[in-house]
């Protein structure tokens, strides 16, 4: 049989009817793949495996038609049918693909006893062996003979637009590596070595010096890690461009009194009468607008770099992943003053991310709404008989806020019960679940600044909760002003 039999993975099925040892066709139980596309082509196949009557055969295959079968096939070549080999099989007999014709027989193939099937010039990609000295194709694969005549022969001369052989205008500096070009090629550039300078060949090895800031080179001594007019950007020791892109951030304005921004960065805000800038105070309702930080030293009257975004180097001792505000005594630290002024959060011991929440008048207050600001998310799972904390989270500013929890119960009997605290007093709704799955509650309700928000909980059989959440925005409120007194 010429043609290859296809692979299949684990196909397995039984006869529909018996076949006689001589027989050439069958007919299968099932025909379809495991994907239900119908079996196609020349495949093989084994009856009876690891029985007495095991036989393999290869046949040509429409569903679940076999047909022009060749039957006993060899088990050493994959082709051959031995009359030996060749069985009768009752109804109901075990079927399976089987690959073993087909990797027989490429192994022959690959291994030179045998050629390829049907057209022994014919490769699997379509190309074809040349059959004499030169191919007619561009299908056609050349044989040894004729690559060898076409190197012995040499290839065309080389013309403006043909690719082909030529010769070196002048001996080759290299008999082992020749170029191609000479300089007597009068399309290559020449030097005229009596115009180069010391400075050119300087430049060249790396050794020279730029010609001030209109040099045609720059070396490395034209860069530099700090922020230097007419010098080049480079990391600094860290890898960083931290203070090029600071230097970026700062501005240069006008003080309005004495700032010590250059020894500690010091919060600013923007006077709108003179447009100077001052030091905010935590508790000035006048100096709460914070706008960003003094970097430099600064008197009234006289220049001041104010850097409004990123992140301010300069700082010692502070608390990385905490917030930080304007103090009552101007400088800023982990509490809040009078009023609440953030002014950004420590990523590093020396370093503070701006963070901003304006004032437009004498405070921010909190207003229930559906942003999300914090949540205690992990699922708690206990029994109480009585009023228990599993949740809670501290509020910095005041205001009306959104309180939302998952609650439900889980045990076979009772009720979740669920109930919102501030500071260890009941402050909300009672609420149930009696079921296992979970049930979300949310109520508003009104804060100061620095209390406990907490969700107690209760169930002597179990209960469980989850998604502890917080959600509010930020309004700006303004005192009220006394027209007449």
């Amino acid at each position: 049989m010429a043609t290859l039999p296809k692979a299949y993975a684990l196909f397995e099925t039984t006869l529909q009817d018996s076949i006689t040892s001589a027989g050439t066709s069958m007919t299968l139980v099932t025909g379809t793949d495991k994907e239900g596309t119908n079996l196609a082509g020349t495949i093989g196949y084994i009856i009876d495996e690891g029985t007495a009557s095991e036989e393999f055969v290869i046949g040509a295959t429409t569903a679940t038609a076999v047909t022009s079968m060749a039957r006993g096939v060899s088990s050493s070549d994959g082709t051959t049918e031995v009359a030996e080999n060749k069985k009768a099989h009752r109804k109901g007999a075990s079927i399976k693909i089987t690959n073993h014709p087909l990797l027989i027989r490429l192994y022959r193939i690959a291994n030179g006893d045998d050629a390829f099937p049907d057209n022994a010039q014919t490769l699997g990609d379509g190309s074809l062996l040349a059959s004499s000295a030169a191919p007619t194709s561009d299908a056609m694969i050349a044989n040894k003979k004729y690559i060898d005549d076409t190197a012995i022969a040499g290839g065309a001369k080389a013309t403006e637009v043909i690719y082909g052989i030529s010769k070196l205008s002048v001996a080759a500096d290299s008999a082992v590596a020749p170029i191609a070009v000479g300089d007597n090629d009068n399309r290559v550039p020449t030097v005229d070595t009596s115009t180069v300078t010391a400075d050119m060949v300087a430049a060249l090895a790396g050794t020279g010096t730029p010609n001030g800031t209109t040099g045609k080179y720059v070396t490395l001594d034209s860069a530099t890690a700090t922020p230097t007019a007419s010098k080049i950007p480079i990391a600094d020791g860290s890898g960083k461009l931290d203070d090029w892109v600071s230097s970026v951030l700062e501005k240069t304005l006008t003080a309005g009194e004495t700032i010590a921004g250059a020894t500690l960065p010091v919060a600013v805000y923007q006077n709108t009468t003179d447009n100077e800038f001052y030091a905010c105070d935590g508790n000035d309702t006048d100096k709460l607008n914070f706008a960003g930080f003094g970097i430099t030293d600064g008197t009234d009257g006289n220049d001041i770099g104010v850097q409004f975004t990123g992140v301010v180097p300069g700082f010692t001792g502070l608390s990385e992943g905490i917030y930080y505000y304007v103090q009552d005594d101007k400088t800023i630290g982990v509490n809040q003053g009078t009023y609440s002024i953030i002014v950004g959060i420590a990523i590093s011991e020396t370093q503070l991310l701006i963070v901003k929440e304006n004032y437009s008048g004498n405070e921010n207050r909190l207003i229930a709404s559906d942003i999300l600001k914090q949540g205690a998310d992990t699922e708690r799972i206990a029994s109480d008989a009585s009023w228990t904390k599993v949740k809670e989270i501290k509020i910095i500013q005041t205001g009306t806020i959104r309180v939302a929890f998952d609650l439900a119960r889980s045990a076979a009997a009772g009720s979740g019960e669920g109930k919102i605290y501030v500071n260890g007093v009941a402050v909300g709704t009672e609420r149930a679940n009696a079921t296992t799955d979970y049930q979300t509650f949310s109520e508003d309700i009104d804060v100061d600044g620095e209390d406990l928000v907490q969700l107690y909980a209760q169930n002597s059989n179990g209960y469980k909760v989850r998604n502890f959440r917080i959600y509010y925005d930020v309004i700006k409120y303004a005192a009220p002003i006394i027209n007449l007194d």
